[in-house]
């Protein structure tokens, strides 16, 4: 058929329209970030920072019924970090993508968590300045730089000390001129009624670029957008987990809300430590609830189980403990002595893998156990007083914890669990079941009084198996903290035996035997007011912990509920659906150990130490408190109770949530209270 010159035109003009009205697609590179908006579902919300423009294109959420996949095309996993290619549907009004298949994803390089050692972060602050868009400044350059900075601008203030004071000199934010602060002013390209982060972002990204040049743009490593948000976003900071082109990272700063985001250096260095994939802290397992660090909702440094996690801290020399290394009692193993945090990361912590319990490798049920001793001096001076100069018990996902190479950009739920003061004794429990195990603390020593002796004894069936504190910090019936030799020293096998005229040895006094022999089982237990278990620290409320394994069997009838039917705490309690907590009112390797300076800071910082470690050439002999009275279980201390409390009361008091266990171990529900 032969078409004339008008039908041909007429052909060619419907093609065109219909490809005109038809989706596009367009083909992108970088780095997936996330951003975690607390909304329950678990899909966060994605971008990709574009290698080529430097500003963010947003991929929406992620998995089913969500335009963004949670697999590339050759059936891996996406994650946060990783470099991707993608080609997406795009809405041609927006220039943004609406849909993205499977098959149009692949995994150009593995997921690559920033380093949080040996940080030097070059910042860029950009604060948005336009009130036409109902975003007027908050504040101006100068108070950035100082609230940043310090009053003279050169880092030993402000958020930059405090960061490297947590960090032990790894996490150092440089001061100007290596870092910016500056106002953008940039018209309004995003929805004003709406709370886009990412369109916010990009309008400050691009002016900045504009002003500044590609070469000193690129400069940066960091990027922080301080804003008047529009009320929509209901949060006082966001960040993004992991960051960006070269390990970098976007925060999100909220100046409607002033006094929260900016009135302690808890929500910005929260939202930065972010950045370095550190994800919220827990209390009663409810998110953002733990107030001994800023990951939480404290204005303190961050806990073992996050500083550990970013190579900030190590544990104390024989601190590794499991069922191999932490016997049985009836000797308790130890004493372990703890610096406070403050002072130094090396050797701050001891670390528990609980092996023994018949849940340790559930992946919802098992947890290891970090210990660590806080005092309000230096970083930590703005710390609860409830936590002063106490050992603070955290746990955390084993399965995580063990593995962090696999699951290092998953969220391992650090979560206190309790404290105890000095010279004290605790039978240790979760929400669970009994850890079975007994701590025991000393008299604090050194000449700043910074350093706190720890024991543990662990027991198979009862917590009276394990000595009493008296015992304990009197150095009888007690294991050494390092391998103890194959057997007690026997008589010489070569010593003659006495002339025959000789009388017999006293009966009273028989060779040793060769290995000292334990107390009789019948010994009576320490007094049940010295060890009860935490009476005070409430159990999570039912939306916040599983129930048991399907595959468990089901427990005896007698047993309480699982967590499922547990009564929630008070609604103050909550954490807020928001993706950065309101505040209460508001770091490459540990430093190096230089050759005749124990616990020498990293060269060339500012070191917390001093003559702190003075006095304590022998601390084994100065275990023992000022009195030998035995102090009871402490974490049910009206102090802790008080800072459970919330808006409309205190939490419930903890009740042991009861698991089925096999059948030749004795019932956990023995050692309920």
């Amino acid at each position: 058929m032969v078409l004339t010159r008008l039908q041909v035109s007429i052909l060619l003009l419907a093609t065109a329209g219909f490809a005109a009205s038809g989706p596009t697609k367009k083909n992108i590179e970088g780095e997936l970030v996330k951003l975690d908006r607390d909304d329950g579902d678990g899909a966060g919300n994605w971008a990709l920072l574009n290698r080529r423009t430097g500003l963010f294109e947003p991929l929406g959420k992620m998995g089913p019924g969500h335009k963004m996949p949670q697999k590339d095309k050759n059936g891996k996993g996406l994650a946060a970090g990783q470099y991707v290619t993608i080609g997406c549907t795009v809405d041609a009004a927006a220039d943004q993508c609406t849909f993205v298949a499977q098959q149009d994803v692949a995994i150009v390089k593995p997921a690559y968590v920033p380093v949080a050692k040996q940080v030097r972060e070059r910042l860029l602050i950009l604060i948005m300045d336009a009130p036409a868009c109902g975003a007027a400044a908050p504040m101006t350059v100068s108070t950035a730089e100082t609230l940043w900075f310090g009053p003279n601008k050169d880092a030993r203030g402000g958020y930059a000390s405090r960061a490297e004071m947590c960090s032990y000199g790894e996490f150092v934010m440089e001061p100007p001129p290596a870092s910016k602060v500056m106002t953008v002013t940039p018209p309004c390209s995003w929805p004003t009624a709406t709370c886009d982060s990412w369109a916010m972002a990009n309008a400050a990204r691009t002016q900045a670029q504009a002003l500044l040049g590609a070469a000193a743009y690129g400069a940066f490593s960091h990027h922080i957008l301080v804003m008047n948000f529009p009320a929509a976003c209901q949060w006082a900071g966001l960040a993004t987990l992991g960051g960006g082109v070269e390990g970098g990272g976007q925060v999100w700063l909220n100046g409607a809300t002033y006094s929260q985001t900016f009135g302690s250096f808890q929500v910005p260095l929260h939202e930065s430590s972010h950045n370095f994939v550190l994800y919220h802290g827990y209390r009663f397992h409810l998110e953002y609830q733990d107030k001994t660090s800023y990951m939480g909702t404290g204005t303190a440094c961050p806990a073992s189980t996050e500083t550990s996690l970013l190579g900030w801290s190590s544990p104390v020399e024989g601190g590794n403990l499991n069922s191999t290394t932490l016997p049985t009692g009836p000797a308790a193993s130890g004493p372990f002595v703890l610096p406070a945090t403050y002072l130094t990361g090396l050797g701050n912590y001891v670390r528990v893998q609980p092996d023994w319990l018949p849940y340790y490798n559930n992946a919802q049920y098992g947890f290891n156990l970090y210990m660590e001793v806080r005092v309000r001096a230096n970083g930590d001076d703005m710390m609860d007083p409830v936590y002063d100069h106490k050992l603070i018990i955290h746990e955390v996902s084993s399965l995580y914890n063990n593995d962090p190479v696999t699951y290092r950009t998953a969220d391992p739920q650090s979560n206190y669990l309790t404290s105890m003061p000095a010279s004290s004794r605790l039978v240790l429990q979760n929400d669970y079941y009994p850890y079975s195990l007994v701590l025991y603390t000393g008299a604090f020593t050194g000449s700043s009084g910074a350093f706190l002796p720890v024991y543990l004894c662990r027991y198979a069936v009862a917590e009276s198996e394990c000595p009493s504190l008296s015992k304990v910090l009197s150095g009888t019936n007690t294991a050494s903290s390092s391998p103890p030799p194959a057997s007690s020293s026997p008589p010489p096998a070569a010593s003659p035996p006495p002339p025959a005229s000789s009388p017999p040895p006293p009966v009273s006094s028989p060779p040793p035997p060769a290995s000292s022999p334990p107390p009789p089982v019948s010994s009576p237990p320490p007094p049940a007011s010295s060890s009860p278990p935490p009476a005070s620290s409430p159990r999570p409320p039912a939306s916040s912990l599983p129930p048991p394994p399907v595959s468990s069997p089901p427990p005896p009838a007698s047993s309480p509920p699982p967590p499922a039917s547990s009564p929630p705490p008070p609604a103050s309690s909550r954490p807020p659906p928001v993706s950065s907590p309101p505040p209460t009112a508001s770091p490459s390797p540990s430093p190096k150990v230089k050759p005749g300076k124990k616990f020498q800071q990293a060269t060339g910082r500012r070191s917390a130490l001093g003559n702190e470690w003075q006095g304590l050439d022998n601390p084994i002999d100065q275990r023992m408190p000022s009195s030998t009275t035995t102090t009871s279980d402490p974490s049910s201390s009206s102090h802790e109770r008080s800072a459970a409390a919330s808006g409309s009361g205190a939490k419930p008091a903890r009740r042991l949530l009861l698991l089925p266990m096999p059948s030749d171990q004795q019932s956990i529900s023995s050692e309920a209270p």
